[in-house]
C-alpha cells in the first residue's frame, strides 16, 4: 500500500471516529477546551478553577477558539460546526500521528511495518480517543512525533541529534507530565552523545528556552498577567496535591486496571515482549521503551487521582513493542494462523471502541442537542439548572446561545478548611433540602431541570410542588453506581 493511500486510511478511520464517538469520557473534554476556547471566540461561557487559578495553558484552546473565529467570520458558526469542527481537527492531526507510528515502526524493525498498521488503526483506545479535545490525545500526538524522530541509531544517538526535542518541549509546556514521560529518554539521549556541553547549550537549552518563551507568551496574553502555568500546575497538583480532591486510587491501579484497559487484546504480545526484554533477547530501543513504560506508571502510581487518559503518551511504546513481537511471530506462522490473530485483534478491539465510543455514557452529551432546541425556540430565554455530579455535560460549547444556566460547582478548598465540602457534596448530602434553600416558592425557578434519573425520587415532591412535568429523557449507560443513573431526565416547568 502507497504513502498516500495509507494515511488515506487512518484518516478514514479517525474520522469515522467522530461519527461513531458520540459519548462522554472525562470533563476536560470539553471543559479545559470547547469551552474555554468558546469564551474566547464568543465572549460567553463558564471557566473552571483550573483557570482563575492559573494551571492551565491556553495554547491548546486558543487553537480551537482560532478555528471558531474563522466560522464565524465566514457565517458559519452553527452549533453543530462548533461541535465538529474541532474533532475533525483532532482527527486530522491523530491520522498524522498514526502515519508517523508506522514510519517509526517500519524504519526501526527493518519491515514494511504492515503490524505497525494493525495495531494503531485497530487500537480500540486510540479510536476512542482520537477525535477527542482532550489535551492527553495532543499529548500522544507529539509524543508520536518525538519517538519517531528519536535518535535510535548509534550514530545519529553519538552526533547528539535532538529534533526530538521539539515536541517534547511543546508537549512539556502543554501538559507538564510530559516532563516525567521524556526525562529517561532525554538521559539516555545524552549518554551516548560525544559532547553532553555542547548538545546542551546548543539544543536542550534553546529549545527549553523557546518552549517557555512559547508558554510564557501565549499565557500572559490571555491570563492578562505575567504567568507560567507549568509551575502552577506543579505547584498545585504535587505541593497542595489537589488532585486528591477527585478521588484516590490505589498503588498499583495503572498495572492491573490503567494499562490492560488501553491495551485491550495487545496487551498479550505486549507481556510476551516484555518477558523477552527482561530476559535480554531483544534490541536496545524495546528495552528502553520498556523502561520509559515503567518509569512513567511507577511514578504516576504516586499520584492519588488516576485516569486511563493519564497513560495515554505510552500507548505507542507499548504498541512497538507488540508490533516487534507479531512481527517476529508471523515469520514463521502459518498463514491460517495470521488470519485468526488478524481478526481477533480487529474483533477484540473493534467491540470495546464501539460499544464505550457509541453508547456507554451517551445521555449527557444526547441531552444537550434536546437542551440547545430549547433555547433556540422558547420565549422568553429558558434557563437550564443541572443537578448532577459537577462537569456531567458539555455546556456553552454545545449550546452556543447566551442564556443562563446553573450547574453544582466542585471547586478544591485552597484555604485547607478542616470539613470542607463543594457545593456538589452538600447538595447531595440532602437534595430537597437544598432545592427548598435556593429556590424558595415565590423566588424565581429554572426552566428545566437536567438530572439523572437516580436522583429524581429524591426531588419529586419539589418537582410536582412547582409544576414540573417530564419532558425529555435520554439512555446514558447500562452499568452505573451512586450519583450516576442508567438515563438523564430532564423536567419543564409547567406554563
Amino acid at each position: 500500500m502507497g504513502k498516500i493511500r495509507l494515511f488515506l486510511l487512518f484518516l478514514t478511520l479517525k474520522l469515522l471516529s467522530v461519527i461513531v464517538v458520540r459519548t462522554y469520557f472525562v470533563p476536560d473534554e470539553y471543559w479545559q477546551s470547547l469551552e474555554v476556547a468558546h469564551k474566547l471566540a464568543f465572549g460567553y461561557g463558564q471557566l473552571t478553577w483550573e483557570w482563575s487559578e492559573g494551571i492551565r495553558s491556553y495554547i491548546y484552546p486558543a487553537f480551537i477558539a482560532a478555528l471558531y473565529k474563522a466560522l464565524e467570520f465566514f457565517g458559519l458558526d452553527s452549533r453543530e460546526a462548533l461541535i465538529l469542527i474541532p474533532r475533525i481537527f483532532q482527527a486530522i492531526l491523530s491520522s498524522v500521528c498514526d502515519y508517523y507510528f508506522w514510519l517509526w515502526v517500519r524504519d526501526q524493525t527493518g519491515t514494511k511495518g504492515n503490524w505497525a498498521v494493525v495495531t494503531i488503526a485497530t487500537s480500540w483506545f486510540w479510536f476512542y480517543c482520537g477525535s477527542r479535545t482532550i489535551i492527553n490525545t495532543i499529548e500522544m500526538v507529539l509524543t508520536v512525533f518525538a519517538l519517531s524522530s528519536f535518535p535510535w541509531n548509534e550514530k545519529d544517538g553519538y552526533v547528539g541529534r535532538s529534533t526530538f526535542l521539539v515536541p517534547v518541549g511543546l508537549a512539556c509546556v502543554m501538559r507538564p507530565t510530559a516532563f516525567v514521560v521524556w526525562l529517561p529518554f532525554c538521559l539516555y539521549h545524552l549518554s551516548r552523545v560525544s559532547n553532553k556541553t555542547a548538545v546542551i547549550l546548543k539544543k536542550y537549552l534553546p529549545i527549553g528556552i523557546l518552549s517557555i518563551a512559547l508558554s510564557v507568551l501565549v499565557d500572559t496574553y490571555f491570563y492578562g498577567k505575567l504567568i507560567f502555568t507549568p509551575w502552577n500546575f506543579f505547584m498545585m497538583n504535587v505541593f497542595n496535591g489537589v488532585g486528591a480532591f477527585y478521588g484516590i486510587h490505589g498503588l498499583y491501579w495503572y498495572v492491573f486496571c490503567g494499562l490492560p484497559v488501553i491495551l485491550g487484546v495487545n496487551l498479550i504480545p505486549f507481556l510476551y515482549g516484555a518477558w523477552r526484554i527482561l530476559k535480554n533477547k531483544e534490541p536496545a530501543i524495546e528495552s528502553v521503551l520498556l523502561f520509559g513504560i515503567t518509569w512513567t506508571i511507577f511514578l504516576f502510581s504516586f499520584l492519588p487521582h488516576k485516569e486511563f487518559r493519564f497513560i495515554l503518551p505510552v500507548l505507542p511504546m507499548a504498541l512497538f513493542i507488540c508490533c516487534r513481537r507479531l512481527s517476529q511471530w508471523s515469520r514463521n506462522a502459518k498463514s491460517p494462523l495470521l488470519w485468526i490473530v488478524g481478526i481477533t485483534l480487529i474483533i477484540g478491539n473493534a467491540l470495546p471502541a464501539f460499544y464505550f465510543g457509541f453508547y456507554h455514557q451517551r445521555g449527557t452529551v444526547d441531552v444537550m442537542d434536546y437542551l440547545a432546541k430549547e433555547a433556540g425556540k422558547s420565549q422568553p430565554k429558558p434557563n437550564f439548572l443541572f443537578l448532577m455530579p459537577c462537569h456531567s455535560t458539555p455546556l456553552y460549547s454545545h449550546l452556543h446561545v447566551n442564556i443562563p444556566t446553573k450547574f453544582l460547582s466542585c471547586e478544591p478548598d485552597f484555604s485547607s478548611r478542616p470539613g470542607y465540602m463543594d457545593e456538589a457534596e452538600l447538595f447531595y448530602l440532602g437534595p430537597l433540602t437544598w432545592m427548598n434553600k435556593a429556590f424558595p416558592r415565590n423566588g424565581s425557578l429554572p426552566s428545566h431541570i437536567i438530572m439523572f434519573d437516580v436522583l429524581q425520587p429524591h426531588l419529586q415532591g419539589f418537582l410536582n410542588a412547582h409544576g414540573y412535568l417530564p419532558a425529555a429523557k435520554f439512555f446514558h449507560a447500562h452499568f452505573t453506581e451512586g450519583r450516576v443513573g442508567e438515563h438523564v431526565v430532564v423536567h419543564a416547568l409547567s406554563g
